[in-house]
């Protein structure tokens, strides 16, 4: 992490399971490594490796390592290693960071900033049901045969433009929050628990313009939501999105 004096000790969280207490190791022009001790019985490599498909176990060491990482948020520009980033010791480490090109600009783009994600996502299914009902009523003049394919033809045509008129919506999401943000991500959408997720970004934001972020997103999340598109915020998160330059 960078800062201009040394992060206080007091109140670190718990590392990882088995290690010792995190600690501040100085390495030079106002940067700090947050290191522990690791016994090599249970986190050398070889042991480590043979464990990843253990995915309780691996979970449970991210969360310990997340708890840390989002302590030292608080308290200057952090860049987050990651998980089971192993050295020989606090020399090697600190040749290591030492070492790295980019450094100091990456730690200048994230200087006072915070990342929060925003998902923008539609269900079908309940779009569906709404233009079902929308669309009980019989048509007049025509058989009840006929009259079923031509609510199924409508239906179908309805379907496909709420869909539309979702994405449209993720869209306007996007750019609304990204003319406030310093800097965006946006990660392929994948479906989400029965849910269409038309928008999966990232968003670098001042930590002096987090509230009119935040703002933005809530009023946009309550102005989609009677259509169906629900904006979900989280954060404020360590800036793991924006530790490599965009493509």
């Amino acid at each position: 992490m960078a800062s201009e004096a040394p992060p206080a000790a007091a109140g670190i969280p718990t590392g990882l399971d088995g290690m010792a207490a995190p600690r501040v190791v100085a390495a030079g022009a106002g940067r700090w490594l947050i290191v522990a001790d690791a016994p090599r019985g249970r986190y050398a490599a070889g042991v480590v490796n043979g464990r990843l498909s253990d995915l309780g176990w691996v979970g449970e060491r991210a969360m310990e390592h997340e708890r840390v990482v989002e302590h030292f948020t608080r308290h200057g520009t952090v860049v987050p290693m990651k998980l089971f980033t192993l050295f020989t010791g606090d020399e090697k480490a600190v040749a290591d960071v030492r070492r790295r090109r980019g450094l100091a600009r990456l730690l200048s783009s994230l200087a006072g900033r915070e990342e929060w994600g925003v998902r923008v996502a539609v269900d079908p299914g309940r779009l569906r049901r709404r233009i079902r009902e929308q669309a009980a009523r019989p048509t007049p003049g025509l058989s009840a045969g006929t009259g079923f394919l031509v609510q199924r033809q409508q239906e179908q045509r309805a379907v496909r433009g709420s869909l539309d008129d979702a994405r449209q919506r993720a869209e306007e999401v996007f750019s609304a929050l990204a003319a406030i943000a310093a800097d965006t991500r946006r990660r392929d959408p994948a479906g989400v628990e029965g849910a269409s997720l038309l928008l999966d970004g990232a968003f670098l934001v001042e930590r002096t313009r987090a509230g009119e972020f935040t703002d933005a997103a809530r009023a946009l999340a309550r102005r989609h939501a009677p259509e169906g598109v629900s904006v979900v915020l989280t954060g404020p998160w360590p800036p793991y999105n924006f530790l490599t330059p965009s493509r």
